[in-house]
Parts: structure tokens; C-alpha cells; sequence
């Protein structure tokens, strides 16, 4: 009876580890999908370190500062592109590099950022009222690129943003508030239909 039931266990955990390598591998270019989660520049993620505290990046990315993310040289030019944090699978787990943004969609992020945010370049200048530490963000957009360690470097997929939004206050499922989608889940493929 017990080996039964361990058998059982074991069909069921490869199953779901099956399914969800499965659900990632059917991303495809053209995809329109929902993200969310923390905005980090990648000079951050590359020295493992946030540079403004010292704290591990993909450890608590809710500590990373605005003032870094949006003032600082290093952390908004053209060699560090944004890229979205998506939540561990247990609490107190790693962070994931789960999408990088276009550079168009940078711009707006940055822009978006500077509404909501305290910082020297923001809107309101250093504001105690405004966004201080762990900028998150609800996004709609399309994959654009996969990646998939192109010339030896190690990406996440690329997103072009069409919608995005402040969500630190949204809760836990922001995508299906604000853009009624899944997160993560092709919603639909947007692919050229050849004449």
C-alpha cells in the first residue's frame, strides 16, 4: 500500500513539473500577455548586488530604492535594460528574471516611475508620500523576442509594454484586476496572416 501511494505522489509531482516546463515553453513571439511584478535595472541584477544597499537583488527586490532605479547613471542607460521580477513559488524563495522590457517600454516605465515615485528626477522630487522602495508594475504587452541565450547571454524573454500601470497597491492577482488575463498565459497570438 505505501508504495502505492508513494507512486501515486511521484506521477502527480512529474505531471505538474511536466505541465508548467510545458506552459513556458509554448511562449512564442507575437504573444499578447500580462506581467507583473518588481522593476529592476540589470546592472543591479548583473553585480547580484543592489547598488544603493547592498542587499542580495533577487533576494528582496522590495528593498531596491527608486532614487537607484531612476537617478542613477549605471542603473537607466542604454547598457542596463529593465527587467520584470516575477515572485517566488514559496515565501522567502528567489526572485525570477522573468521578463525584459524594449527599450520603448523602459522609457515608459521610467516615465511611470517618476509619476509614483520619490526620487531626485521624479515628478515630486523626494516625496514621503510617493513610492520610495520595491517599484512594481502590471503590464500588458507583447513578446517580442525570446531570447533564448542568444550570442551566450542570459535573458528573459523581451516584452514591447502597450499598458502598464503602478500595482504595488493591487494586491496579489493585479493581472487579473486591472487587464482581466492570467499572468504569464498567451491570451492570443498576434502573428501576420501571409498573403
Amino acid at each position: 500500500m505505501n508504495r502505492f501511494l508513494f507512486l501515486l505522489v511521484l506521477t502527480i509531482v512529474l505531471a505538474t513539473s511536466t505541465t508548467s516546463v510545458g506552459a513556458q515553453e509554448e511562449l512564442k513571439v507575437g504573444d499578447s500577455i500580462c506581467v507583473q511584478g518588481f522593476i529592476m535595472d540589470y546592472f543591479c541584477i548583473k553585480i547580484k548586488n543592489m547598488l544603493d544597499n547592498g542587499l542580495p537583488t533577487l533576494k528582496q527586490p522590495e528593498q531596491h530604492s527608486v532614487h537607484c532605479l531612476l537617478d542613477v547613471g549605471v542603473c537607466t542607460n542604454d547598457a542596463s535594460p529593465f527587467e520584470v521580477l516575477t515572485d517566488p513559488e514559496e515565501v522567502g524563495g528567489t526572485y525570477t528574471r522573468g521578463y525584459r522590457l524594449t527599450d520603448k517600454s523602459k522609457k515608459d516605465m521610467i516615465a511611470l516611475g517618476r509619476r509614483v515615485g520619490s526620487c531626485s528626477t521624479c515628478d515630486s522630487g523626494y516625496d514621503n508620500g510617493k513610492q520610495t522602495y520595491g517599484l512594481r508594475a502590471v503590464m500588458k504587452g507583447t513578446v517580442v523576442d525570446l531570447n533564448n541565450n542568444k550570442n551566450g547571454v542570459d535573458a528573459p524573454p523581451v516584452i514591447e509594454v502597450s499598458n502598464m500601470m503602478h500595482s504595488n497597491a493591487f494586491g496579489d492577482d493585479p493581472c487579473k484586476t486591472v487587464f482581466n488575463m492570467v499572468e504569464g498565459v498567451p491570451s492570443r497570438r498576434l502573428r501576420r496572416r501571409s498573403a
